[in-house]
């Protein structure tokens, strides 16, 4: 779903580009009657392409973290186990901030404990080099396979509407379940409790 959200970013932001090309064959293709109000027509030019800019910067920005919450807010949760994990491209947004999609190989149980496997393309920090093997929770919606993402733990730990939902993965003895730390900064980061409690007390040093 990232990359098909990152390709759709890229057509919006081609498009808003065409919209000014337009407009300045316009501007020049009606120069003789605008000449006198050059100034104004570059104030209206110039607020235009700032509320498009703001426009998509706010799309940009929330576009995969409003289906996300809004996913899990309405209980299209499932309990996954990374199996296998690899890099698969770099991308970067209007900001020139980098961010790397991975492939995640996952083996996921839907709340009926039917397991399936799946593969999910997540935008996560450069700084994330290695994937480890693990749990998370995935959004999962069965009719539309598409939009799945890893979910933060904070969003599951903020739900409460998502607690029995938990309750029920973790009291089935069959699911191994060996949970990982999932949370944003700059990007999505997993990594083990080990790595985290490691990596805070290194900073707090």
């Amino acid at each position: 779903m990232q990359l098909k959200i990152y390709h759709r970013l890229n057509q919006l932001l081609i498009a808003m580009l065409a919209s000014d090309v337009v407009l300045v064959a316009l501007a020049l293709w009606k120069f003789s009657l605008i000449r006198d109000r050059l100034l104004v027509i570059f104030v209206i030019a110039l607020i235009y392409n700032v509320i498009l800019f703001l426009i998509f910067k706010m799309i940009e920005n929330n576009w995969d973290k409003r289906m996300m919450q809004k996913m899990a807010i309405k209980g299209q949760v499932a309990l996954a186990n990374i199996m296998e994990a690899k890099q698969y491209i770099s991308i970067k947004d209007s900001g020139n901030r980098h961010y790397n999609l991975w492939h995640l190989k996952v083996e996921y149980w839907d709340q009926d404990m039917n397991r399936r496997e799946a593969i999910i393309v997540d935008k996560f920090s450069p700084i994330v080099q290695n994937m480890p093997m693990g749990t998370v929770y995935i959004t999962n919606d069965e009719k539309k396979p598409l939009r799945r993402f890893v979910l933060q733990n904070f969003i599951i730990g903020n739900i409460p509407d998502l607690i029995p939902i938990v309750a029920k993965y973790e009291n089935n003895k069959s699911i191994r379940i060996k949970y990982l730390n999932v949370y944003y900064n700059g990007g999505l980061i997993i990594e083990t409790f080990k790595q985290s409690m490691k990596d805070a007390k290194a900073q707090n040093n």
